[in-house]
């Protein structure tokens, strides 16, 4: 079947109404009545196939440009009093966007897009070293079809649940999830999120956490110098206050680093 007589067939199963949800069997029922082969059949339906997902990938594309577009300033409503800045002179808890600051912002534009997001079930995996990994993906997706994944991977930390963090195993589980999930949707969508200082920058860096890459990077150092990753949680959560290495900040990020590299992490003095 040469490239004209498959674009007749192709211009003859549109014209027969290939344009509802019965599309598949409009094709085979139009295949038939051309008398075409099986295989030149299955050959057809898979460049057909093919050309509607090129298509779909153009139509999110556009949808997303239009939600770029119309997406308001997200918000940040979340307080975290660990880490301070400087503003107009005073000190005040570095701001971030909490998860449900991001999803009230963009729910309404993605709607007038056709765009919805999702999340997978998250998976927690055991490494050969015994170490525990949640994944957790999420899926922005257009009603034509097209859809993309954003995947995050984050250590699950040795202590979570533990009496020492006061947490039950479901709720340690729980507060990695909530962080897995919204930073794989600022990624999917491509938020900022950054503070509203009024016009007035802080005299130091916002204390954001830290992302998938960031941790993946101490956990990296952590295993090549071969240090204990109890004794590093322990000096973090005394220097700091934090539990997990998803609760550090791009602020005290590169001194965890800085001791990392020189092997030099404490846990007897902060």
């Amino acid at each position: 079947m040469d490239g004209v007589e498959s674009t007749q067939i192709v211009a003859d199963v549109q014209g027969a109404g290939f344009q509802n949800r019965t599309e598949a069997g409009s094709f085979i029922l139009a295949g038939i009545d051309k008398g075409i082969s099986t295989e030149q059949m299955q050959q057809l339906y898979e460049l057909y196939v093919k050309e509607k997902q090129r298509l779909a990938a153009i139509d999110y594309h556009n949808a997303f440009a239009k939600f770029q577009g119309a997406c308001p300033r997200i918000p940040t409503s979340g307080r975290n009093e660990q880490f301070m800045v400087t503003k107009n002179g005073t000190q005040q808890p570095s701001q971030y966007a909490t998860l449900t600051d991001i999803t009230e912002t963009v729910r309404q534009p993605l709607a007038e897009n056709n765009i919805s997001f999702s999340w997978s079930d998250a998976i927690v995996k055991e490494k050969e070293d015994g170490k525990q990994t949640l994944t957790l993906e999420c899926i922005i997706a257009h009603s034509g079809g097209h859809e993309t994944r954003h995947a995050i991977e984050l250590p699950v930390a040795e202590h979570a649940g533990s009496e020492k963090s006061k947490t039950s195993p479901q709720q340690g589980i729980g507060v990695i999830i909530a962080y897995a999930q919204r930073y794989s949707l600022k990624n999917g969508l491509a938020l900022g999120c950054d503070p509203d200082y009024d016009g007035n920058a802080p005299t130091m860096e916002t204390s954001n956490p830290i992302s998938a890459t960031e941790i993946k990077r101490i956990m990296d150092l952590i295993e090549s110098k071969n240090i204990d990753e109890n004794r590093v949680v322990s000096w973090i959560n005394k220097k700091w206050g934090v539990h997990t290495f998803a609760d550090l900040s791009m602020t005290n990020y590169p001194e965890v680093i800085h001791e990392l590299e020189k092997r030099k992490v404490e846990t007897s003095n902060g």
